[in-house]
């Protein structure tokens, strides 16, 4: 997981930056995130761990269920932990904004009407 946040960092980076992506990403990655590896690190953890407890809490018993139960369980289970992966996207982005504001970068955002 330790080295989950600079392949994070790095998919945030290609998206944001239209110029950087690939290798190129990784290694900003990597000299962008010194400072705050550890909060990526606890960022990744935390959000791991809150995926396991909801993919555990939606587990039904085989023998004791409907296959309709079984469905409906699969379905907020997943349903959830796209949520919270929708939130681990984005939290990872507002680190990436901490990164360069705490290395002196300036933050470039481009308005566009694409997204």
């Amino acid at each position: 997981m330790y080295v989950a946040v600079i392949w994070e960092m790095a998919l945030v980076i290609s998206v944001i930056e239209k110029s950087c992506y690939g290798l190129k990403a990784f290694g900003k990655a990597e000299g962008l995130v010194k400072g705050k590896r550890l909060h990526g690190f606890t960022l990744t953890l935390l959000c791991t761990i809150v995926m396991t407890v909801i993919s555990q809490s939606f587990k039904v018993r085989p023998n004791q269920q409907s296959v309709s139960t079984k469905i409906i369980c699969g379905f907020f289970a997943m349903a959830f932990n796209c949520l919270v992966a929708t939130v681990y996207v984005l939290s990872y982005t507002v680190l990436y904004f901490q990164c360069k504001e705490t290395q002196g970068e300036e933050v470039e955002l481009e308005e566009s009407l694409e997204y």
